[in-house]
């Protein structure tokens, strides 16, 4: 089981590829039935790249990450959430949360990050769990925030 959150006006910095695009319905689902091996690998790499340059588009983890770091998002942005957010992102059963509180949540994660705070919440993480976290992973969602538009966690 995984999180995956979704941009709901995401930043477009670069155009999707036509070697993604050509596989795709209008829905956006991926045709694989009609691509062979050589096409496969064409189109994850395309796709990959596209959503790199894009981090705004989506954002993914499992479970076992998903907890620490919403865990995380929610003390950094407890004056920000509601308690329907907070219990939203605990289920990847499509909560959303607006662009204007997703950009207060990057402000404060900013802070955080600036400020000590995302550093000491990791060094109280123990190193032998089953929900990791990295400084790093928080930054990178953090990034994927700020460029998204508003989410919905799925």
């Amino acid at each position: 089981m995984g999180f995956d959150v979704y941009g709901l006006s995401p930043k477009i910095n670069t155009e999707k590829p036509e070697s993604v695009s050509k596989y795709e319905d209008n829905d956006g689902w991926v045709q694989w039935q009609s691509m062979n091996r050589k096409d496969t690998e064409e189109y994850f790499k395309a796709d990959q790249k596209y959503k790199s340059e894009n981090p705004g588009i989506y954002y993914r983890s499992n479970v076992w990450w998903w907890r620490t770091l919403w865990d995380y998002t929610c003390e950094v942005c407890y004056d920000i959430l509601s308690e329907d957010d907070i219990n939203g992102g605990q289920f990847n059963d499509g909560h959303k949360l607006s662009k204007t509180k997703v950009n207060k949540m990057v402000k404060a994660m900013k802070e955080a990050e600036t400020d000590g705070f995302l550093n000491e919440f990791y060094s109280h993480v123990p190193e032998n769990t089953n929900y990791p976290f990295s400084v790093p992973v928080a930054i990178e969602f953090r990034k994927f925030l700020e460029q998204s538009g508003g989410i919905e966690i799925k």
